[in-house]
């Protein structure tokens, strides 16, 4: 028997038992079937029930015009891959670092110290360093050693920007992103006075930069929010 032609609200009722994969494993069926389950409503629909926090749900843009076959087959692969802990691509970003040469790229990390997971009542050491890059959302920043600069990478639309952060004469300690708000703990390369015959001391500071999409598709820009502030006292 062919669902398809079911009364609606019979083919509804079917539907609805159908989990994500095989709605869309239904379309390759036969044309009727891919006519059916490509049906803009019905994905529509389909996508409110199985996936409503989905972010695409949630943007302001969305519109009629939107194709919520697509839409609906991009958000089920991507919670498909999510679920089974399996990637959707790979894709190698060669990562810049050094403490001398080149400048642009001078990296000193800060030690992690007294740091954990936690869990409920449950705790373990995480003595991990801090990453040489940070990410929020779809949005990568890292210092890229093909572009030999700071970069921001929009993992949805595959675009690549440039971060206005100048790190000549600096050595990066950490990047964070978080809410758009790139912020990047650093140091002068110089010390600032000596401390005893065996440590300098260093002046360290905090710079933050709004991340804010640009005119063209999958653009973004990075404003300068503030001066620089010292993290402690010289």
């Amino acid at each position: 028997m062919n669902i398809t032609t079911l009364p609606n609200d019979i083919f509804l009722l079917i539907v609805a038992y159908l989990s994500p994969k095989e709605l869309i494993l239904s379309r390759r069926v036969s044309k009727q079937f891919h006519d059916a389950f490509t049906e803009h409503e019905l994905n529509r629909h389909v996508l409110l029930q199985h996936y409503p926090r989905a972010r695409e749900l949630h943007n302001e843009d969305q519109n009629a015009s939107v194709d919520w076959s697509d839409l609906f087959s991009k958000v089920a692969g991507r919670y498909h891959h999510l679920k089974s802990g399996t990637p959707r691509s790979i894709e190698k970003l060669p990562l810049a670092s050094s403490f001398i040469l080149p400048q642009w790229s001078q990296n000193y990390g800060v030690a992690p110290w007294q740091r954990h997971l936690q869990f409920e009542e449950k705790e373990a050491p995480f003595h991990y360093p801090d990453t040489l890059w940070t990410y929020e959302e779809g949005l990568l920043i890292f210092p890229s050693a093909d572009l030999q600069r700071y970069a921001l990478f929009d993992l949805e639309a595959g675009t690549i920007s440039e971060v206005s952060f100048e790190p000549e004469k600096k050595l990066v300690r950490r990047l964070r992103l978080h809410e758009r708000v790139l912020v990047v703990e650093w140091c002068e390369n110089d010390p600032y006075h000596q401390l005893n015959e065996n440590e300098m001391v260093f002046r360290h500071f905090a710079s933050a930069y709004d991340i804010v999409k640009g005119k063209a598709e999958g653009e973004w820009k990075t404003v300068f929010r503030s001066t620089p502030l010292p993290l402690c006292p010289p």
